[in-house]
């Protein structure tokens, strides 16, 4: 009997061990397929396929941040900063995350990888003030980056096909002036 309740107990304690040796994961991403670049006061942050980094010139520290790190994307097509500081990350199925770095803290707009569009990529984020433009593969999206609301989607450009792809947006003077005008 004994040696029954050994030969079921010893597994089980080694499992037990073994489980616990496992707690701190690291993520191995590549990182080297770089997408977009924003340049910040003591760096750059950088989108890529397999998750996001910054570079810190003062001190040459890396950071890495990933899926386990707090963000929704995986795959990154775009970055920049708002009025606040805070890092914009687009990515291929739609997702915009927001890392506010100075509190460590993760925000996510699921709106367009919610939508019915099909093509759902986000080619552009372009900062304007209180307004985040947002360039996708189905026209351009403007959010409100105080409220992360979304108040106005343009689908159609002149002559250009309904639900044209749109790479990058410039903010120029006739570009506010046109977008003001349709808001109001």
């Amino acid at each position: 009997m004994r040696i029954l309740f050994l030969l079921l107990a010893v597994p089980v304690l080694l499992s037990v061990s073994t489980a616990q040796q496992y707690t701190n994961w690291q993520n191995y991403t590549a990182l080297k397929n770089v997408s977009d670049i924003t340049i910040i006061d003591d760096g750059f942050w950088s989108s890529s396929t397999g998750g996001t980094f910054k570079y810190a010139n003062n001190s040459n520290d890396f950071n890495t941040l990933h899926k386990s790190d707090g963000l929704e994307g995986n795959s990154f097509t775009t970055v920049t900063t708002d009025k606040y500081g805070r890092i914009w990350f687009g990515s291929i199925e739609g997702i915009i995350d927001i890392y506010d770095e100075p509190v460590n803290s993760f925000d996510v707009i699921l709106d367009i990888l919610s939508s019915n569009q099909i093509n759902k990529r986000i080619n552009d984020l372009t900062s304007s003030g209180d307004t985040m433009i947002v360039s996708t593969d189905f026209g351009v999206s403007l959010i409100d980056v105080d409220s992360f609301l979304f108040f106005d989607t343009f689908f159609k450009f002149g002559s250009f096909p309904t639900n044209t792809s749109v790479n990058s947006t410039l903010k120029t003077e006739l570009f506010y002036k046109y977008f003001r005008q349709d808001t109001l």
